[in-house]
């Protein structure tokens, strides 16, 4: 039958046994598989912390996302309305990258943006570096007003965003058929040359995730479309975020980054012979550029 007795028992043998315990760590009597066992305990929970942190910021960037997508559609409703569906994506940039800003504190130094100011009324062909989800939000920190941008089909089938970008005269582009391709692009130039649009475009085609800072190999429609407008180009580099934003490390921190926009690249009096030579024009400037805006610690700013 059980009483106090056993129960006084019990812990004075639980006491004996926790006070051999310690007295084992103190003298540093644990063997090598309890050491490694605290070891993987300890590193488990900060990678589960790491990881749930990551999917936690992820979710919350999608609400931005979604919050930011419904506020716009009635925007680009007024904008259309009166005259200046141009200011769309401008206005939408501005509010989105405002919103990331305040959700995970992240900051963005604009380096020089002269070139922008100066290029206030002029159409042109903005091209800009590829890298992760957070170029969203660095982009709208610096997208200039009267611009549209060229995106791949499939994102006007995502809700709510696709109804946004439709509505905002977003341009789809079909990767998959080169004959679309093609129509799109020069229904897009002529669009450009009536209203006197720029355009967004990120040459490279895809995020490049590269841990280190560096491009991807260019693709050829943005200088397409630069050839048949006769509008310039204008790269816009954004320095390397990896150590902000990787899926591989399941990394999603807070922290700055820098943005510079540089000298326009004249196509007048070129032709499709070339194009090459102003791709790589392109990506050189701009690859030099990454490397240099990169090795700046934006933290300590």
């Amino acid at each position: 039958m059980f009483s106090l007795d056993y129960f006084a028992a019990g812990l004075e043998a639980f006491a004996g046994k926790f006070s051999s315990l310690s007295q084992g760590i103190l003298s540093q009597e644990l063997n090598f598989k309890t050491l490694t066992l605290f070891a993987l305990i300890f590193f488990s929970s900060f990678y589960l912390f790491s990881t749930v942190r990551f999917c936690v910021r992820l979710m919350l960037m999608q609400l931005c996302i979604t919050i930011t997508a419904i506020l716009s559609i009635p925007l680009c409703i007024i904008c259309a309305i009166t005259g200046y569906r141009g200011k769309s994506h401008h206005l939408t940039g501005r509010f989105y990258s405002f919103l990331s800003q305040l959700m995970f504190n992240h900051r963005y130094y604009i380096l020089d943006d002269e070139v922008l100011r100066d290029l206030k009324n002029t159409p042109v062909i903005y091209i800009g570096n590829h890298q992760s989800s957070l170029d969203i939000s660095s982009l709208g920190a610096i997208f200039p007003d009267n611009c549209s941008v060229m995106a791949k089909k499939s994102l006007q089938y995502v809700p709510l965003v696709g109804l946004y970008l439709w509505l905002s005269s977003t341009f789809f582009i079909d990767r998959n058929n080169h004959a679309k391709a093609i129509a799109t692009t020069s229904a897009l130039a002529k669009n450009m040359q009536e209203k006197k649009l720029s355009v967004f475009i990120y040459p490279e085609g895809t995020r490049s995730g590269l841990e280190e800072p560096t491009l991807l190999p260019f693709k050829k429609g943005a200088f397409h479309l630069a050839l048949e407008t006769g509008f310039p180009i204008v790269p816009i580099v954004f320095s390397n975020t990896n150590n902000l934003f990787c899926f591989k490390h399941c990394r999603f921190e807070s922290g700055g980054m820098g943005i510079k926009v540089l000298k326009p690249i004249c196509t007048q009096g070129k032709t499709k012979e070339n194009i090459q030579e102003l791709i790589d024009e392109a990506q050189t400037a701009m690859a030099d550029c990454l490397k240099e805006i990169s090795a700046i610690d934006y933290n300590k700013l």
